[in-house]
This record gives C-alpha cells, structure tokens and sequence, in this order.
C-alpha cells in the first residue's frame, strides 16, 4: 500500500514536469525535472536548469527554487499519506547558486508527524561536486484543500521573492543574493481574489539586508502570508553570519 503512494506521488511529479505542461503557474518551476527515486517518505529527482528560470547573471533565481522545493517536498508527503497537504510555515537556506546548464540533485524527506502536521526537509546539490545550493524545510497540514482554484505556495514564494527584490534594490541600488527565506501561511486566496502585498526593508547591516513582505486580501485585509528574506550584497561565508 505504500508503495503505491509513492508510485502515485511519482507519477503526479512526473505528470507536472512534463514540458507539454510546464505552461501552468506552478510547474513552470519544475519542468524537465527527472524523478529518480521515489519511495515512503522519500523524493529522488535530477533537474537541469532552463534559462527562463535564470536572473541576467544566469543564476537560479531564489523564488523558482522556492517553488520547486515546494513542490517535491509535498510529494515526499504524499508518497507516505497519500494525500497532498498545504504549506503552513516554509523557510529556505541559501548557500550557494547554479547556473544555466548546470544540473543539480534534489532529495526530499519526511522528518516527523505530529498530529495533522508533516515536517519535510528539502537538499539541493550540484550534481557533480555535491555542493550544497540550498535547505528547505516545510511543515505542512492535512487540511480539506481542493484541487484547483487555490494560489499555489510555491507562486506566493515567487511573488515574495521578486517584489522582495526590488524593494531592497529601491533601497540599495543592486540586486542582492538570497541567503535565507521564510514564509509563514496564515490563509489561502482563490482564483480572481485581489490581493495587495506591501514589502518594506527591515534592517539593513553591513552586507546583509532584511526586508518583510506582508501579503493581504484587499477586501477585507486578512492576513495571508507573511515573508521574511535575508539578502547579501556579496557572497557571504555563513559561518559569518
């Protein structure tokens, strides 16, 4: 029976990472992504970056990594409850970039259960030299959620992220590399909801420049996601942080 969850979650993947789809919000991120593995609990995938996926230096933007991190790591879920759940706290480590061309590996897993809620950790490497590109980790619910009509996390992510980007480059005058990323979920938005997303920089120390990006419905101003993202003007040792 497990088994065939994770063949069912295999196959959602593979289904959304087909080019012919790759068109719909959501798996734009994740086309041509290659599912090596697929077992309980366990997401294997290979991807090779497009360009469209790029900044104008040619780096993975952080949003698409966001997006795709999410994606895989609701399918680890699945691949053990047989379910996909909703994103309610999501936060992203930095440590380095790809580039066009380059391919890198993507391994899921499911940590812990705790009562409705799943918490999931998502790797990224470069294929060859096992560098690490970047950590998410999720924890997500098993809530009633339909199958259409719902903003995606992952796009919310890739909102937060560009709208992230040019507020701190209204601030400092460059575009700064992400190192850090957090999202909490607080609500869902529906297909033609109008929302309204007021970013602002928060601190802003030596290289390292925080900004918050608060996401509203406008009708009637209910919190829907707030994201929190640390930027560095340079690359930046961790271990300095």
């Amino acid at each position: 029976m497990s088994q065939n969850k994770a063949e069912m979650a295999k196959k959602w993947l593979e289904d959304r990472a087909n080019p012919a789809h790759s068109t719909i919000v959501g798996n734009l991120a994740i086309g041509g992504l290659q599912v090596v593995s697929a077992q309980t609990g366990r997401i294997l995938c290979n991807f090779l970056l497009p360009k469209h996926l790029s900044d104008k230096d040619g780096n993975w933007r952080a949003g698409a990594i966001a997006t795709l991190i999410d994606n895989v790591g609701s399918l680890a879920i699945a691949s053990a409850t047989g379910d996909i759940k909703i994103s309610v706290a999501f936060d992203i480590s930095y440590f380095s970039t790809a580039k066009i061309n380059e391919e890198v590996e993507i391994e899921a897993r499911n940590l812990a259960h705790v009562g409705k809620l799943t918490n999931v950790t998502v790797e990224i490497r470069k294929k060859g030299s096992r560098e690490m590109v970047a950590v998410g980790k999720q924890w997500m619910a098993s809530t009633s959620r339909d199958k259409e009509g719902n903003w995606h996390p992952g796009a919310i992510a890739t909102l937060i992220d560009a709208v992230g980007t040019a507020t701190v480059m209204s601030y400092m005058e460059q575009v700064q590399v992400s190192i850090d990323f957090e999202i909490s979920y607080f609500s869902r938005a529906k297909a033609n909801d109008e929302v309204e997303i007021d970013a602002k920089v928060y601190v802003n120390q030596g290289k390292i420049t925080t900004m918050i990006a608060e996401i509203k419905k406008k009708e009637n101003g209910e919190m829907l996601a707030l994201g929190r993202q640390w930027m560095a003007s340079v690359k930046v040792e961790r271990s300095k942080l």
